[in-house]
């Protein structure tokens, strides 16, 4: 079984820049949206998400509230009504990127990967310099088994930023199911130069260094 991502390394986007909304509008809503901030940081989701709801019934066209509240319902596992959050943001403001890129983060955590390519392509095309857009498309893209794309665009993330751990990974996987075992070796073993501790890429290394032949070798990576 391959495994894609460090621990923890899915973390959704947050929106800023809530001063002038927090000066202007009347305290109960600033009041509900500060109460969810606190709950989210304090790893309380689901209470968060019943403040936050609270602040968008108040803030109903302001994007970034519903994008927060969308976080909220996200980390407390409630999947249909995070995308309805995130998507009413988006209704809202099509350019606030950071919803778009949560959309497509949990669309993948679902399985629905076209329309995670999807909200990643869009994610992209508004920020081409931005590294971790390119490395989600490429894992939708891995997914639906269109592998050429996937390292197209997984490379594209590493010539933006190649000290990330998490894109040599997925670089890998692809060499993996592109028959190419040796080229795989050799970037889960950079995937671990970048991050020692990355236990994914430990793991993946492990068995490609079995499939090329060397239990020897594999032994000692499945032992760490």
């Amino acid at each position: 079984m391959w495994t894609k991502k460090n621990l923890g390394a899915c973390i959704p986007c947050f929106a800023a820049g809530l001063t002038l909304l927090l000066a202007a509008c009347k305290p109960a809503g600033p009041k509900a949206f500060e109460d969810g901030q606190r709950l989210l940081e304090k790893g309380r989701p689901a209470e968060a998400a019943e403040r936050l709801q609270v602040a968008a019934e108040i803030f109903r066209t302001n994007a970034t509230v519903w994008n927060y509240l969308g976080i909220a319902r996200h980390q407390a596992g409630q999947s249909s009504n995070a995308v309805a959050a995130y998507n009413r943001a988006l209704s809202i403001n099509p350019d606030l990127m950071e919803a778009r890129l949560n959309l497509g983060m949990l669309y993948l955590e679902v399985g629905q990967a076209g329309e995670a390519r999807s909200a990643f392509t869009t994610y992209t095309l508004s920020r081409p310099h931005a590294p971790e857009g390119f490395e989600r498309l490429a894992e939708s893209e891995m997914r639906m088994r269109d592998l050429p794309q996937a390292e197209l665009h997984i490379r594209k993330a590493l010539q933006l930023d190649d000290k990330s751990a998490d894109s040599w990974n997925t670089l890998g996987l692809i060499q993996i199911q592109r028959s190419r075992s040796r080229e795989a070796a050799a970037s889960f073993g950079v995937a671990l130069v970048r991050q020692p501790d990355h236990p994914a890429a430990m793991l993946n290394l492990a068995i490609a260094t079995q499939q090329l032949g060397d239990k020897a070798g594999a032994l000692k990576l499945y032992r760490k």
